[in-house]
């Protein structure tokens, strides 16, 4: 399901009341949760199980995200899981969420046999087959929105990634990603090895099985 230029025209708003994909969205964590906790609460209408798996991840301050609370963990291994329990197979999806890299930190967003979306010294990157395809440069201690669309379109798949609104490129691979009922969303895994690190801060974090975007938009709080 294609709106992204519904989505480009509206900026990335807030809930059901504003937000064309709402029905589509099937992660959403705003980790308002209290400081140190270790679980977390889905606020889309699916309310899946997020829970701490391994590391340190938890909730802590930083003046600089929204509300002034955010994810962070560390080193390997560090992830937190998110079950998907009521999703559609999907080969069409965008992951997003704002961050703040450390310097020398990996920091991953997204995992799938084969493919990853994390942030690594500095670069924001989506791997497939374990090499860097699509990259951009990001300043530690500075926060950015990222967020990567994966379509299928006959037998490839399309990753395109963006930075605080800006489509930084677009590159086609074989073998489509589908996200089905229990799909675990690891953040914090960056590799098919099993690597985990949140060195760094994550909030805002967004699935939407749909394509929000396919142009320029501007990132809002959402």
């Amino acid at each position: 399901m294609i709106r992204g230029v519904i989505a480009a025209a509206r900026g990335i708003g807030g809930g059901a009341a504003s937000d064309p994909f709402w029905d589509d969205t099937h992660l959403l964590l705003n980790f308002n949760d209290a400081l140190g906790s270790t679980t977390f609460v889905d606020e889309s209408q699916y309310a899946n199980s997020v829970v701490r798996a391994s590391g340190t991840p938890t909730v802590v301050e930083n003046a600089a995200m929204f509300d002034g609370k955010c994810l962070k963990g560390g080193n390997h291994p560090s992830i937190v899981n998110a079950t998907l329990s009521n999703s559609e197979a999907s080969t069409a999806f965008t992951v997003e969420c704002y961050v703040i890299p450390i310097e020398g930190g990996q920091l991953g967003i997204f995992w799938a046999p084969d493919m990853a979306f994390l942030v690594a010294s500095g670069t924001v990157m989506v791997t497939v087959g374990g090499y860097p395809r699509v990259s951009a440069v990001l300043t530690p201690g500075t926060r950015y929105h990222v967020a990567m669309t994966v379509e299928a379109r006959g037998g490839t798949r399309y990753f395109a990634l963006y930075v605080d609104g800006v489509k930084i490129n677009e590159i086609g691979n074989s073998s489509p990603i589908t996200l089905g009922t229990n799909f675990i969303v690891r953040i914090g895994r960056t590799s098919d090895s099993g690597f985990s690190y949140l060195n760094g801060y994550i909030d805002k974090y967004r699935l939407t099985l749909a394509i929000r975007y396919t142009a320029t938009f501007t990132p809002a709080e959402y």
